[in-house]
């Protein structure tokens, strides 16, 4: 889809989520399952805050390429 055509490069795993893959993290995470579980950070990104989007491509010239008025 568009999205994963744009959004790939910033994220390790390149693609965007599902809304289920997030879903599943926040129904263990009130689950009795995650009893035990305190003062967490849980990235849900797919790697995006791991790998940030200037590490693959610089995303400033994309997106002046992307607004820039067709001549």
């Amino acid at each position: 889809a568009h999205t994963d055509s744009v959004a790939a490069p910033f994220h390790v795993l390149a693609r965007t989520g599902d809304p289920s893959e997030v879903g599943r993290v926040i129904a263990f995470l009130a689950s009795e399952a995650a009893s035990f579980v305190t003062g967490a950070d849980w990235a849900v990104d797919g790697g995006y805050s791991a790998l940030g989007p200037e590490q693959t491509v610089s995303a400033i010239p994309r997106l002046a390429a992307e607004s820039a008025p067709a001549h």
